[in-house]
């Protein structure tokens, strides 16, 4: 190089400058911390250990400083990217504020600090303040009011409490929920997830009155049920218990309507019970059997018969008695039977004997007498007798009757 002017800061510099020409290689910030030594060791020399000098710049060779001490300007041009440089803060912020972004020319951006100076309530809220302790309340009612396809409000808790805790004193309702418009939505869905095993809706009534659940419908002209209940598994669409000891029925439905066709009840399909039925009132039916197991083989099959069936409210007795020394025999019924049954009935059938039987005195006292033309005869008989009690005297069967159009 001529005149031998290399200085040490001119090598350190130009092996800085060579370094950075070629960081395309990624040198390590070690390695360029290295070549700075030993330029910094070197004396004026063509070449420092190894690294030729060059005055124009070159990848991998020391460059001059010029006059000054400064980086040529071929070479910052070719190696540096200008718009990658920070230049140094060029102001302050005052007292009071802060620096919130700083520019590439170093220009900086000041924003004001300190207490929030007030709040104010948005809607659905009450309170706020300038100064002093603020205090801000839901201002009833909270309305939420939007178009969108998600839900305004989503509550998630995953923890073990409730996601939601309403109270409310007076006498309408803890939670209210109305559903807008013609659409078939739902005011109030609850859904558990696939692997849950609670309930989807529980409701407890811890008072001294009040249902557990009620559920009305006060359109009259809404024909569906005031309850729906459908299942997909194999268990009931719906269950109802009895847990205590008292009288308290599981299930229980009355209908108020003078329409014939109103039932309290209505089934459409196979009813099994278990346990006793209990009919106040009157009961139709296709037909009727009994169903017990079968005496000769119980664990593979039933036996059934059909009920005696009578356009007459009509009750039978029957039994064997035998005739004494003069053909003659009292039959004795039920001290209830003239007060229950009328228009009576008679059949007699002597039994191994061709004796004549007859009727020879009629019920009378709760008693027939029966005479035999010959004595110590057994006798089988029976008496039928129409029901003439209160409720059957109000209930009589309508033998012919139009169905409804």
């Amino acid at each position: 190089m001529a005149g031998s002017r290399t200085t040490l800061r001119a090598a350190f510099v130009a092996t800085l400058a060579a370094s950075l020409a070629a960081a395309t290689a990624g040198p390590a910030p070690a390695q360029v911390a290295a070549r700075a030594k030993l330029a910094d060791t070197a004396k004026n020399a063509r070449a420092v250990n190894g690294i030729r000098a060059s005055r124009r710049p070159r990848p991998g060779m020391l460059v001059p400083l010029g006059r000054g001490g400064r980086f040529p300007a071929s070479v910052l041009a070719n190696i540096v990217d200008s718009t990658l440089l920070q230049r140094p803060l060029a102001g302050v912020c005052p007292p009071g504020q802060a620096i919130r972004a700083i520019s590439r020319m170093g220009a900086v951006t000041c924003q004001v600090t300190g207490d929030i100076t007030s709040i104010t309530a948005g809607q659905g809220l009450t309170g706020g303040g300038a100064s002093g302790a603020i205090d801000l309340a839901i201002a009833p009612p909270l309305a939420f009011d939007a178009g969108a396809g998600i839900p305004l409000l989503d509550i998630k808790n995953n923890g073990t409490g409730g996601a939601v805790v309403g109270e409310s004193s007076s006498g309408f309702a803890s939670a209210y929920f109305r559903a807008l418009g013609t659409s078939d939505g739902a005011a109030l869905r609850a859904d558990t997830t696939a692997g849950s095993q609670g309930n989807s809706v529980s409701a407890y009534n811890y008072g001294t009155d009040g249902y557990g659940l009620l559920a009305e419908l006060v359109n009259p002209a809404n024909p569906k049920a005031a309850i729906f209940a459908r299942t997909a598994g194999g268990g009931q669409a719906v269950r109802a218990e009895v847990n205590s000891d008292g009288g308290a029925d599981a299930l229980y439905a009355r209908s108020t309507s003078t329409d014939p066709t109103s039932y309290a009840g209505f089934f459409s399909g196979n009813v099994n019970i278990t346990g006793d039925l209990s009919v106040d009132g009157m009961l139709s039916k296709g037909g009727g059997t009994f169903r017990i197991d079968h005496p000769l083989a119980p664990r593979t099959r039933w036996l059934q018969h059909s009920f005696v069936e009578s356009p007459d409210m009509k009750n039978i007795y029957d039994g064997v008695v035998r005739t004494d020394g003069r053909g003659r025999a009292t039959v004795r019924l039920p001290a209830w039977f003239q007060a229950l049954n009328g228009d009576f009935r008679y059949q007699l059938t002597p039994i191994r004997s061709w004796a004549r039987a007859i009727v020879w005195r009629e019920v009378e006292r709760n008693t027939f007498v029966i005479r035999t033309s010959r004595p110590h005869v057994r006798v089988s008989w029976q008496v039928t007798g129409i029901r003439h009690d209160a409720f059957a005297k109000a209930n009589r069967v309508k033998v012919d009757v139009a169905k409804p159009r």
